[in-house]
C-alpha cells in the first residue's frame, strides 16, 4: 500500500466511525429527548384534554 493508499484507508474509517458514533448517538438520546419533551408538555396536555372533555359533555347534553 502506499502513502496516499493508507492516508485514503485512514479517512474511510474515520468516515464508518463518525457515522457509527453518530447512530449510536442519536439511539442514546432519542428516548431521554421524548421522555423530556413529555415531562414538559404533560400540563398542556392535561389541560387540552380537561378542555375537549368539556366540549364533548357540552355537545351531549
Amino acid at each position: 500500500m502506499t502513502g496516499g493508499e493508507m492516508e485514503e484507508s485512514r479517512e474511510d474509517e474515520r468516515l464508518l466511525a463518525g457515522a457509527v458514533m453518530g447512530g449510536v448517538g442519536y439511539t442514546i438520546v432519542a428516548p431521554i429527548e421524548r421522555a423530556k419533551l413529555l415531562l414538559q408538555t404533560q400540563e398542556s396536555n392535561i389541560e387540552v384534554a380537561e378542555e375537549m372533555k368539556a366540549q364533548r359533555e357540552t355537545r351531549v347534553s
